[in-house]
């Protein structure tokens, strides 16, 4: 069962959901100049459970989403 994150105060991400199971990671974008709209979903396989836990805990969510995930699961 996917387990959703709101990203209220993020200013480059609106919400995320996990699939422990599955190990699916699904992550909606602000759109540039519509802070109330969003874009996506992008769809990641095989995220590490962990990994989403240090995500969700990191104080830049665009910046660790960037640096951690983007790129690296497809």
């Amino acid at each position: 069962m996917e387990q959703e994150f709101p990203f209220p105060d993020s200013s480059a991400l609106t919400r995320a959901g996990y699939d422990p199971d599955t190990r699916r990671l699904r992550v909606w974008f602000r759109r540039k100049g519509f802070w109330r709209t969003e874009s996506g979903p992008y769809t990641h396989y095989r995220v590490p459970a962990d990994l989403v836990s240090q995500w969700i805990d990191a104080l830049s969510k665009g910046g660790f989403y960037n640096e951690f995930i983007r790129g690296r699961y497809r």
